[in-house]
């Protein structure tokens, strides 16, 4: 259930270094959807307690240890970023039960600061919750029709509830919502047309709360939104111009800065995308 510790990262730079916004980034949990493939076909309870126990180690390694009753132990080291909450847990969770078991497990109980990385299939009716306990969702994907891989049928006799989920979360007033793709399955290419689909299906733009969810809403998120997500004296100028409305998927971006540095240019190069 645990992917690991991963990295944030721009997608621009010639070092490593200059790539690395922060590592470790989130630590990757998918609480269900794509473990019960493991093995002998672990079900949700097995999976729940799993994820409850290894983070309940973790974070009593991290007490020990700082009290000097614990030897290193590398399994556990990035723990410590869970613990000081400078490090976020990026869960893929989608279905009612399983993220209710997000916001009670690991928001609740463990005190740790878990945002809901898919939510679609219904879970747009904890959108109250989600706001209470102050979490963020970045929801997604939506796609406008792909039979083969399920989507439309699975989301039963009303499609819109999973191409429309993201506005069910606002109408239940959560506030702090983003938009992904959960690439591959939808190309990362893709993003600004889950914020246009979202606006389709009912998500009200009217205070740029799209464009807010592919920029500042994300990197609160992630504990970055002191340094990137909007244009701030103090921040770090990563900059576009783009041709249009973000959340218009027929805009495109003309010039990217990262860093203060041009890193992208359609007049000096052919545009990528």
């Amino acid at each position: 259930n645990m992917g690991g510790f991963g990295m944030l990262v721009k997608t621009a730079g010639e070092t490593v270094e200059e790539m690395v916004v922060r590592a470790p980034g989130s630590l990757k949990v998918a609480q269900a959807g794509n473990p019960e493939r493991y093995g002998f076909g672990v079900g949700r309870a097995m999976m729940n307690w799993n994820t409850r126990d290894t983070l309940e180690k973790g974070i009593q390694w991290v007490h020990d240890y700082r009290a000097g009753k614990a030897p290193f132990n590398p399994m556990y080291e990035n723990f410590t970023g869970l613990v000081d909450k400078t490090v976020p847990v990026s869960v893929h969770t989608q279905i009612y039960q399983v993220v209710m078991q997000t916001i009670l497990m690991q928001k609740r109980d463990l005190g740790l600061d878990p945002f809901i990385d898919h939510g679609t299939f219904d879970t747009w009716r904890l959108g109250a919750e989600v706001e209470k306990r102050e979490m963020f969702a970045i929801i997604g994907p939506r796609a406008i029709d792909v039979p083969t891989r399920g989507f439309i049928n699975w989301s039963g006799s009303n499609p819109e509830r999973i191409q429309g989920c993201v506005a069910g979360y606002q109408q239940m007033g959560t506030t702090r919502l983003g938009f992904n793709t959960d690439s591959p399955v939808i190309p990362q290419e893709e993003l600004q047309l889950q914020a246009a689909m979202g606006v389709r299906y009912g998500f009200d733009n009217k205070n740029m709360d799209a464009v807010r969810g592919l920029t500042i809403v994300p990197a609160m998120a992630c504990g970055l939104g002191d340094a990137i997500g909007s244009i701030e004296v103090g921040k770090i100028a990563d900059l576009i111009v783009i041709t249009g409305d973000p959340a218009d998927p027929r805009s495109h971006v003309k010039h990217v800065w990262q860093s203060g540095e041009s890193v992208y240019d359609t007049q000096e190069e052919s545009r990528l995308w």
